[in-house]
């Protein structure tokens, strides 16, 4: 930077900076962006893309000396360049203020797309965003990303390289994570400012992708198999930030952390014993700081919403007084006071392991991606390009309905120009149109839901009981009509063709007088009569009884009779045509698509657990003989409310089969598990042996079972202590089947110096009753013995029984 260009800009922004920069600095940053831009001054590009960025971030900054009125119109103009900067850059430096300028603007260019509605403006905003978050888990700008999953060394080396613009991208998804939620308060941007039919930006999409950042934040940490302290910090204090400020957030978050596992954290590759200790300790204190935030700013609380906060609040709370323990502990004893000799208790993976965890990375950065770009494109419905114009048509159209109501309210006073309790056809617009008789022109279909909900209540609630109730009677009279239409005609055709078959053969004088006793219908020949001359006549004696609205009534007969007519003449040509078409066919509707079909099958599943946490606060009482709720007395007839759970077990183990399906009930199944494992270990025995039993009944694998087991003793492992021995024992024998994977569930508990006698226990009562797995825990044994020399006598004492 020692050119006379860059002294120059130097100058010009210490300048500004002291003098008026309020004008001065967006003049300094235009002339860098047209210096970056100027092919001449290529070997300067790289002081210059270091400059721009970082007086850019000056600008947006809060501290900014620009007025915050300014500030988003000056992020928003160099978004183009940003993208193109970050897209070919290989600086850390650049890319790194290019993130941090959109954490500092996100909200801001956010705001200002929903006040201009600017498509051009969303396009590049979400371009940037995509560009940024699809790195999040790479050493980008250092290096490309491995192609081959082989060079499994260099995958792992990326790991922990450029942590700083790591740690800027997790602050920047909690930025967009609180920018794209709703909020109460007023005084920050949120999704509740963005109206429901904006053209450009879609509030659910955004809401959507806000929970799927802030799920992959929370699947990070549970999910990444190695000792990532920095990363796991900086995810910790975003998450402290997001809870405060959005506390909807509360419970999601929550149940992440209970599911963190710090303690099953592998070391770096090539790190030392200390380092990872080191690490440990960091990260520890920074889930206890959390904790204790929580606690303070009573965040988390014994009152949360959800049925499971009270055993949450105690979880974290225990969690917090242990990490406070160690670390008093360590801080005495001192962490340079190790032996280096026996490591620190902990294996790497193997080559396998790795593979998988590559495989895993790669999976989570295809979502990731596809989020993105399902959030670019928040409207599929409507092609991006014509957003404005189908907005303008629907304005188009919502004033030539205002136009044709107000001219047919200006005469109507009190009375429907429409009333009759007959309706013209079989359509759901002859049955539910009141001011015409025939069609209006007004073709409602091409307006949103969220609209014509609004038209529907505002109109109900400016509407008096007394003409609501009218309207509707109107309406049931047509569906009765259609429905006795429907039923009488069926008889008719059944007997006519009963009729012509008894003539064909011969007998034609009895079943004449039977037919003309069971049916009255029916003329002399025995076929039946034209009833709908009859119904259409009584129509338009009825209409001719209004003295009100005689010309527009008049039209309305005259339509009328044009039908009768014309349908009298299709059933004079073919009878049977016309009888088909005075029937109302049924109304059947519309099938489910496979992701409709998940959709309303979590809300029901959420909805029974709902039930079951109600009536764990508040006991049912047993309804009255005359009950006539199915799900009351499923619930209330069981003294412990598990009834419902008895039939949701034996629903996901034999009644769905599809396998996506019943996993995601199976999900629930296991968060509610977890929640009061202790008092629901009946119920986790009897669905696992459900799952057990019904695919070894079919001569089939149970890989549902052992699948589930797994899962469990998995989600089971960072909560159970040694109070829990009876509850851990009583489930490890009453498990159908075990394998060498369950019995490895138990090696972090026989390691954990606090619960090792937990697992010793357990691993004892298995050697006593259950004679087939002791082979695998003696295997089991054996290696725990060479991982911790402490551990080598309670390993002799029970190695001792298996001789």
């Amino acid at each position: 930077m020692s050119s006379a260009e860059m002294e120059q800009l130097l100058q010009a922004k210490t300048l500004a900076m002291h003098n008026n920069p309020t004008e001065m600095l967006p003049k300094v940053l235009e002339t860098t962006a047209s210096m970056y831009h100027n092919g001449n001054l290529s070997k300067l590009r790289l002081p210059l893309a270091k400059f721009f960025t970082q007086l850019v971030l000056d600008v947006v900054s809060l501290d900014s000396p620009i007025a915050n009125t300014e500030r988003p119109f000056i992020a928003a103009q160099y978004l183009p360049l940003l993208l193109a900067m970050a897209q070919s850059t290989t600086d850390v430096l650049v890319y790194k203020n290019i993130v941090l300028i959109m954490c500092a603007s996100y909200s801001l260019v956010l705001d200002l797309v929903a006040k201009t509605s600017n498509q051009e403006m969303s396009d590049q905003l979400c371009a940037l965003k995509k560009f940024v978050l699809s790195h999040w888990r790479t050493a980008y700008p250092l290096c490309a990303t491995v192609d081959e999953e082989s060079e499994v060394e260099q995958w792992l080396a990326e790991i922990d390289r450029d942590i700083g613009v790591k740690l800027a991208t997790i602050k920047f998804m909690s930025e967009v994570v609180l920018a794209q939620t709703k909020s109460s308060s007023g005084n920050e941007i949120n999704s509740s400012t963005i109206p429901d039919n904006h053209p450009v930006l879609s509030r659910p999409a955004l809401e959507n992708e806000a929970k799927r950042l802030l799920d992959m934040l929370l699947n990070y940490l549970i999910e990444e198999q190695y000792m990532v302290s920095s990363v796991f910090i900086g995810i910790i204090n975003c998450l402290s930030f997001v809870i405060k400020r959005r506390p909807q957030t509360t419970i999601r978050i929550l149940s992440g952390l209970l599911r963190f596992n710090v303690d099953a954290k592998f070391p770096l590759e090539g790190k030392s014993d200390l380092n990872y200790r080191l690490s440990k300790r960091f990260v520890e204190r920074a889930y206890k700081n959390f904790v204790q935030f929580g606690l303070k700013n009573q965040i988390i609380t014994k009152s949360l919403s959800s049925g499971s906060g009270s055993s949450m609040y105690t979880k974290l709370t225990k969690i917090s007084q242990t990490l406070h323990v160690i670390g008093e502990e360590t801080k005495s004893k001192g962490i340079l006071n190790f032996d280096p000799s026996k490591g620190n208790g902990k294996k790497t993976l193997s080559k396998q392991d790795k593979l998988k965890y590559i495989s895993l990375w790669r999976r989570q950065l295809s979502a990731l991606q596809s989020t993105m770009g399902a959030a670019a494109n928040p409207a599929p419905a409507v092609p991006e390009t014509t957003a404005v114009t189908s907005t303008e048509n629907i304005l188009d159209q919502l004033k030539i309905l205002q136009k044709y109501t107000l001219n047919k309210a200006s005469h109507q006073g009190n009375v429907f120009f429409n009333n009759s309790p007959k309706p013209i056809n079989n359509t759901y617009s002859s049955v539910y149109s009141l001011m015409n008789s025939s069609n209006s022109n007004q073709d409602l279909t091409q307006l949103p839901n969220d609209i014509l909900i609004k038209l529907s209540t505002e109109a109900i609630l400016q509407m008096d009981t007394p003409r609501l109730i009218t309207g509707l009677s109107i309406v049931a009279s047509r569906y009765t009509d259609l429905m006795n239409t429907y039923v009488t005609s069926v008889p008719s055709s059944s007997s006519s063709k009963r009729k012509s078959d008894d003539n064909d053969n011969e007998d034609n004088d009895d079943n004449d007088n039977d037919n003309d006793d069971d049916d009255g219908e029916e003329d002399g020949n025995g076929y039946p009569t034209t009833n709908n001359k009859k119904i259409k006549l009584e129509t338009a004696d009825e209409l001719g009884e209004e003295p009100e609205e005689a010309e527009e009534e008049d039209r309305m007969q005259k339509m009328l009779q044009q039908e009768e007519t014309a349908q009298q003449g299709a059933g004079d040509a073919n009878q049977s045509t016309s009888t088909k078409t005075e029937i109302a066919p049924p109304f059947e509707p519309d099938s489910l698509t496979q992701d409709e079909k998940l959709k309303y099958l979590t809300r029901l599943t959420t909805k029974l657990f709902e039930l079951s946490s109600r009536q764990d606060t508040t006991p049912v009482k047993s309804p009255p003989p005359s009950s006539s709720s199915p799900s009351a007395i499923l619930l209330d007839n069981d003294d412990d409310s598990s009834s419902w759970l008895h039939v949701l077990i034996r629903l996901v183990t034999r009644g769905i089969a599809a396998q996506e399906a019943s996993d995601l009930i199976r999900e629930e199944l296991l968060s509610f598990f977890i929640q009061d494992f202790e008092q629901r270990v009946s119920l986790i025995i009897e669905w696992l042996n459900e799952e057990w039993f019904f695919q070894t009944s079919l001569r089939q694998e149970p890989a549902n079972y052992t699948k589930w087991s797994l899962k469990v003793l998995e989600s089971l492992g960072p909560f159970l202590e040694n109070k829990h021995r009876r509850f851990f024992i009583r489930l490890m024998s009453e498990l159908p089947s075990l394998h060498k994977d369950h019995l490895d569930a138990l090696k972090p508990i026989c390691l954990d110096p606090a619960r090792s006698s937990l697992g010793f226990q357990t691993l004892k009562f298995l050697i006593m009753f259950r004679p087939p797995v002791q082979e695998i825990i003696r295997d089991l044994l054996l290696q725990l013995k060479q991982e911790d020399d402490g551990l080598q006598k309670q390993c002799d004492s029970l190695l001792s029984k298996l001789q």
